[in-house]
C-alpha cells in the first residue's frame, strides 16, 4: 500500500510543474518512486516489529508525511541529478531527504505512534504484551 499519492507530493515539488507521459520523469515513474518509498517504510516498520498494514490513523498521517518527503526527494533527484541547484545538497531535494531520514530514525527508535501495536502484541504506549499485565523477574533480569 502506498502511503501517499502523486497528488500529495506535487505541491512539495511545485517548481517542477506537472508530470505527464511526455516529461523526463513520467507519472508512472513517479508512482514507482512513491511505491519504493512506501515499501521502504513498511520494511522499517516490520524490522521494528510493527504490524503491517498500519491501521492507526495518527500513524498513517505521519507515514503519509514521511512518504511525501521521501518521494519528493527521489523525484527531484531523478529530474535534477546534478550536485547543484534544486537537486543539490543545498536544494529542495536535500531538505526533503533530511525530513525523510528523520522519519526513518523515528521509526527505528519505535516512536511512530503511542497506540500502534507491535507484532508480538505489545502496545507501544505501555511497552508490555497485551496478554501479560505484569513483568517477571528471573536471573537478575525483568522480562
Amino acid at each position: 500500500m502506498d502511503y501517499c499519492t502523486l497528488d500529495d507530493v506535487s505541491p512539495l515539488n511545485s517548481a517542477i510543474g506537472e508530470l505527464s507521459d511526455e516529461t523526463a520523469l513520467t507519472t508512472a515513474g513517479a508512482g514507482t518512486l512513491i511505491t519504493q518509498v512506501s515499501a521502504e517504510l513498511d520494511g522499517r516498520l516490520r524490522a521494528k516489529g510493527y504490524l503491517i498494514p498500519v491501521i492507526d490513523t495518527e500513524a498513517l498521517a505521519t507515514l503519509r508525511a514521511y512518504c511525501m518527503s521521501g518521494s519528493a526527494a527521489r523525484i527531484l533527484r531523478s529530474l535534477f541529478p546534478a550536485a547543484t541547484g534544486v537537486g543539490g545538497d543545498g536544494g529542495a531535494a536535500a531538505a526533503h531527504e533530511k525530513a525523510y531520514a528523520d522519519g526513518l530514525a523515528l521509526i527505528d527508535r519505535g516512536g511512530l505512534a503511542a497506540d500502534m501495536v507491535l507484532s508480538g502484541g505489545c502496545n507501544v504506549a505501555d511497552g508490555f504484551p497485551r496478554h501479560h499485565h505484569h513483568r517477571h523477574y528471573d536471573d537478575g533480569r525483568w522480562y
